[in-house]
Order: structure tokens, then sequence, then C-alpha cells
């Protein structure tokens, strides 16, 4: 009882609802903002209950139901805001509506997956910030998968967008600066340095689609109608359906050689299609080699029409035998497989789809709510436990582009991961990682795989939405985090009256870019390191998390001192 008691007696602080790794990290992310947190979480014992009750300072009050009275005892009525993050979207809703119940005035952050209906929950719960970190961490899943960077871009006010970019992959935009990589990580640097892998690029074009993105959506373009082909016909009914059109298009050839009188293509053609159908008569008088035409052509039209409709009627069949079976019905190459049909892994399969990239997905439970995403994509599924060699294999790992592995337990992608690559050394292989320190000892021991975090790339944005800090948007490089603010020069500050360079002292881990400095003029890009800092004046910066945590710190006004002292 002593839990709800503490809690009810905080003022202005910030209530957290949920118990997976999104929730870890959000608390963990306040915890560092230096914020009082109060969680709301089923059990101190499930999922990452026993973590979050280790975080010192923050109050943890066990509650089933995120009913008003579990509100209440979490000190809703004092709270600054209250994030909703569990992974159900209508009960995360539904416990919004009850907050708003509870306290009409409080700010609400939800964490949904279906983001189409986003506009109408807004109105419905009102004062409410709505993100989807599936929706935020599938493009990164998708450029590692593909080998490719991830298409990441900040609209950031004035008709500029920042992007991330190689070196010259658009040429007419200013490159703000360049990221290397370093022990510790990414760090910020001067674009001009020998080491910068990737450059941050202002550019007033507006989003667009990238190259990347295009080059896949013509490659799909131009093997769509040979994927439909193979998949309609297999090779012995391709063999004969091409033979019998080859004698349709050597009648056509022969008739307007050899007719008499002379006539033409289009003529040759005309009898040649009649002839296929069935509706010419026979011309007695016509010479020897046409009337060998006729009879040909007739019969490849004859044969033409069985062999078209057993075409249909195998694709059919098969279709419905490998969906019944889980199995792919064809040989298929140089794709991806989607382990987990999850919210990350339907916006996965969702993305590659978009992009005309080959996918198979593979998933144990054949009533998991993403089947239907599947099935409308058009993508495979096969049914089975990714962990089993002969799951991988019927997914055709050996001929795979690369593997996936998007579900919600660490150790099932990881037994995943090591099985395909017992039975192909040289696969590229993406892990979703919740723990953070066993992603960093992934990438340290393993060659060819790649962990990232759903958590590590939205709890930024989550964080800011309930700290009401002027976040632009988030920028994920690997599994280094970016972040795109406001701040404000607090007069008295630190960095009152100091240089535009001085911001970029004592960095911790990826320093800190200033890219606009905001006056009565307006977003002032690119300011010279000289430029002197003014307070009341907002800066526009680039920073990893614990830098943009540190520049604050240096911007804030010095408190006012108590009166009569």
């Amino acid at each position: 009882m002593l839990a709800p008691l503490a809690a009810r007696r905080r003022k202005s602080h910030l209530i957290v609802c949920g118990d997976d790794a999104l929730a870890f990290r959000l608390v963990e992310e306040l915890c560092e903002r230096e914020e009082q947190v109060t969680v709301l979480l089923r059990s101190k014992k499930r999922g990452h209950g026993p973590q979050i009750a280790r975080i010192s300072k923050v109050i943890v009050i066990e509650a089933e139901r995120l009913d008003e009275d579990a509100l209440r005892s979490a000190g809703i009525d004092n709270a600054k805001s209250i994030a909703f993050v569990r992974q159900d979207d209508v009960d995360n809703v539904h416990a919004a509506l009850r907050a708003r119940a509870a306290n009409a005035r409080i700010p609400v952050v939800l964490r949904l997956f279906n983001l189409s209906i986003a506009s109408r929950v807004r109105v419905l719960v009102g004062d409410c910030s709505v993100i989807s970190d599936a929706e935020m961490a599938a493009p990164s899943f998708v450029a590692t998968a593909l080998g490719e960077i991830p298409d990441s871009h900040v609209e950031i006010g004035d008709s500029q967008t920042l992007y991330l970019t190689r070196i010259g992959a658009l040429p007419d935009a200013k490159t703000v600066c360049g990221i290397r990589d370093t022990i510790d990580g990414k760090k910020l640097v001067p674009a001009t340095h020998p080491e910068a892998r990737l450059v941050l690029t202002l550019s007033d074009e507006p989003p667009s689609e990238s190259l990347s993105l295009v080059r896949h959506r013509v490659r799909r373009a131009v093997t769509r109608m040979w994927d439909v082909l193979r998949e309609t016909v297999d090779r012995k009914l391709r063999i004969a359906t091409l033979g019998l059109l080859l004698f349709v298009v050597l009648g056509t050839f022969m008739i307007a050689e050899n007719h008499e009188p002379s006539i033409s293509w289009l003529q040759s053609a005309y009898i040649v299609m009649l002839t296929t159908a069935g509706g010419i008569d026979p011309d007695l008088k016509a010479a020897g080699i046409e009337q060998v035409t006729h009879m040909l052509v007739a019969f490849a039209g004859v044969a033409l029409v069985p062999v078209l409709t057993a075409s249909i009627v195998e694709t059919v069949v098969g279709r419905r035998l490998a969906a019944a079976t889980g199995q792919l019905r064809r040989p298929i190459s140089d794709h991806v497989i989607v382990i987990g049909l999850g919210n990350i892994g339907v916006q996965v399969i969702t993305q590659l789809a978009n992009l005309g990239v080959p996918v198979v997905a593979i998933e144990e439970n054949e009533l998991a709510p993403g089947m239907e995403s599947a099935r409308r994509l058009g993508v495979p599924v096969v049914h089975g436990d990714a962990s089993r060699a002969e799951t991988l294999q019927a997914a055709q790992v050996r001929t795979c582009r690369s593997l996936v592995a998007v579900t919600s337990s660490d150790v099932a992608n990881l037994e995943a991961a090591w099985n395909a690559r017992e039975i192909r050394s040289s696969l590229r292989i993406v892990l979703r990682v919740g723990d953070g320190d066993l992603a960093m000892r992934i990438d340290e021991r393993s060659d060819g795989a790649s962990t990232l975090s759903v958590s590590t790339v939205a709890a930024p944005a989550f964080a800011a939405a309930m700290t009401d800090q002027d976040v632009k948007g988030t920028i994920t490089v690997d599994r280094a985090v970016l972040v795109i603010a406001e701040v404000e020069v607090g007069r008295g500050s630190e960095l009152d009256g100091a240089p535009v360079a001085a911001i970029r002292e004592g960095v911790v881990r990826t320093g800190v870019w200033v890219l606009a400095v905001r006056d009565e003029t307006g977003l002032n890009f690119s300011p010279p390191a000289a430029r002197i800092l003014l307070g009341g004046q907002r800066l526009l910066v680039v920073a990893g998390r614990a830098d943009l945590r540190r520049t604050m710190r240096r911007t804030a006004a010095p408190p006012e001192p108590e009166a009569g002292v």
C-alpha cells in the first residue's frame, strides 16, 4: 500500500502504463531526463517488470486492469502526462478514455499499431499524441535486410528537410555534417572528415521516393509478367504453351509469305486467329504449304484451350494445397524471409512488398493477426517453428537474400538465426533484440548478423511527447538514434553570450550540431561558428540522446534566487 500512497503524493510526475521492452526503455529515458516516473504494470515478475522495478526512484504499482481505481492509485490527478504503451490498440484506447474521465486535462501519449484510426482516436480522446513504434522501426529493418541506408528524413520547418544519405547522393542539397563510426558508436563530425561514411544534408525539396525505392519498383515492373507466368503454369505447361504459341507465330509468317495473291502481315494474322479458333473454312485451291500451315495452326488452337484450362486449374489447386500445408508452391530465390507476423513483422513485409522485393513469411500461429495482411499482400506464409531446420528449409533459406527475425522473443529470434546460419553460413541476418546489452554483444561477436531494437528507436519519441519537448523527429543509424530538437537558450545560462562553436565543447558521445538559430527573422540555417548566442533564442540541433540532455542543461536558465535572499 506504500507505493500507491507515495504516487498520489507526487506532483508533476509522469505515468507509464506497460511492462514490455518499450515501457522499460521509456522509463529509462525519462529517468535519464531526471523526471519522476510512476509505472503501472500487471506484475513485477512478468515481462520487463523485474528490470523496471530495479530502476531507482521509480514507483511501481501492480494492476491487472487499467481502470480508474488503478489510475488514481498512480496519482493521475497530479500527473504531468501519461503514456499507454501496451501492445493492444483497443486496450490502450480504452485505458486512455478512462484516464480522460479521471483527469480531463492530462496530456495522453498512445502507442498504436493501426495508424489508420489515429485521427479518429485523437478526436475521441482529445489532447492526445499517437505514435507507432512499429512504423518508426520498420524502415531500419527493411534497409538493413537489403543492405542499404534507411530512407530517413525529417521535415524541420521553413520548407527544409533533413536527410540521411551517402556522400554525394543528393548533389543539390546542402551538407550539414558527417557521421563516422567510432569505438563508442556514431560521431557527428565535419562533412569533410575523411572517415565520414554518411552525411546529414538539408534540402528545400520535399521528400521524394529514394533511388532504391525507384530501382526496386522498376525491377518489380520488369519481372512481374514473368512471375505471373511462372505462378500460373508450371515448367511442363510453360513449355507446351510456348510451343503452341510458336506454331501460331510461324503460321502467321508462312501464310504471309505463301498466300496467293499476296497479303499483308495483319491479314495473315487475321487468318491465323480464325484458324486457331476453329472458325475458318478449308481452302482447296490454296497452295500446299498454306494448307499445311492451316492444319498445324488449327491443331495448335485445339490444343491451346485445354492447356490453358489445365494451367488455371493447376494454379488454383496448387495454391490451396500450398496454403493448407504451409509450403511454397514453387522454387523462389533472392527473397527475404521474415519470421514473425506481429506488429513489426506486418510493417516489414508491407514495406518489402511495396518495394517489389519477394517475401516469404514464417509464422507458427496460424491465427496470428498478421496472417490477413500477408494474404492481402500475396506473401506466402510457412507455418511452423522457425527454430527448426525443416521450417527454414521450407521457406527456401538456401536461396534467400536475407533473413529478418522480428518475433517478440529474443530467444526465438536467436535460435532461428543460429539454425539459419548452420544451413547457410554467409546469410545476411537481421535480428530484433530487446535487450540492449545482448544486442551490443551480438554485434561485436557475430559476423553478418545485425541487431536492431524497436524500443531504442521509439523511446525518445515517446519521452519527448510526454515531456513536451520540441522534438522534430529522430534518425536511426544502425543502433544509434539521433534526435532533432529545438532548444531554448535560457537567459543567464552557460551558453548565453557564448559562440555557436561552444555548444560542441565537452560532448559525451555523438556530439551536437547546430542546424539553425531561430530569432526574430525566423530560422537561420548553418550559422557561423563565431555567431554569439543570446538568451531567448532557440537552437535547432541534432544530437544523440546523452549529448542532447547535456546541452539542455547547459542552456537552462539558472534558478531564480529565493525571496529575501
